[in-house]
């Protein structure tokens, strides 16, 4: 058993399918998803959910308002036997939401409430958490809380990034560093353009970078080796979280076995798939 601090957002996710183009003013019909609202999102969540399931010691470095949301976000953190006293509960403060609205066409809309700001420092709990890790695994989360996880990491420590195409939680100085630093990328393939766009152009021969290309499947890159695994489709209208899933089962094999490449690849899509099967045989968004 590992243990893993994953850091970044914590959201509360608001998933429903519009009955209908969506126009900017007067009434849209919609249909909630069947899995809750709302229910828990972020990457964390996603990816440590995996994790825990896969038996290890999982700890989610995050802030939460003292709000219902918040109350609903740890009653999740718990029901996935994730560790909870890392988490930040900030008094005052707004968890953040996101409503997102899926359309017949594949697009969605998405109305973002980033919540209140984090400004550190990391509490006790969290820097003890970071100080006895195995794995530290940064998401898309405030920069000053991925600058002091990297500060605080131990040269011994496995790192593994789950990119995000935002420069608010990356900025080019710190994205650079997080690349330099991760033994394990984690991007989509509409995120390469981000993930290259610093100083640091490609990648070292140590490194491997997972890039997912949604029901297509992923490549995996090491050096100058490259494959592709194809993914089984999954006929379902909701594939949020869907990336960060991947991760987190490509990690529980990377743990265990870091040259075990290809059997991560594959565990990954098969988290990612077990994910997406659930909400289709559901009837979450069709």
């Amino acid at each position: 058993m590992a243990k893993v601090v994953l850091s970044g957002y914590a959201t509360v996710d608001f998933i429903a399918r519009a009955i209908g183009p969506i126009t900017p003013a007067g009434t849209n019909e919609i249909e909630v998803a069947h899995s809750g609202w709302p229910r828990g999102g972020g990457a964390p969540l996603y990816a440590g959910d995996v994790l825990a399931r896969a038996g290890h010691d999982v700890s989610l470095i995050c802030s939460l308002g003292d709000d219902a949301s918040g109350d609903v976000y740890l009653e999740q953190v718990r029901h996935r036997k994730l560790q909870t006293e890392t988490i930040e509960i900030i008094p005052s403060a707004r968890t953040p939401a996101c409503v997102l609205i899926h359309q017949a066409s594949g697009d969605y809309c998405c109305f973002l409430d980033s919540g209140s700001p984090w400004d550190g420092p990391l509490t006790e709990k969290q820097f003890k958490a970071v100080e006895r890790a195995d794995w530290l695994v940064i998401t898309a989360g405030p920069a000053k809380l991925t600058a002091l996880m990297l500060e605080h990491a131990r040269a011994d420590q496995k790192v593994a990034w789950l990119v995000k195409a935002d420069a608010r939680s990356f900025p080019p100085n710190l994205a650079g560093k997080l690349k330099a630093m991760a033994d394990f990328v984690f991007c989509n393939r509409h995120e390469r353009d981000f993930l290259f766009a610093s100083e640091h152009s490609v990648l070292c021969s140590a490194q491997t970078l997972f890039e997912t290309d949604g029901a297509r499947g992923v490549r995996v890159v090491r050096g100058a080796h490259s494959s592709f695994h194809q993914a089984k489709g999954v006929n379902t209208g909701d594939a949020t979280g869907a990336g960060d899933t991947f991760a987190g089962g490509a990690l529980s094999i990377l743990i265990e076995e870091s040259e075990a490449l290809v059997t991560a690849a594959r565990a990954g899509m098969a988290a990612a798939t077990g994910l997406l099967e659930e909400r289709a045989s559901s009837g979450v968004i069709e």
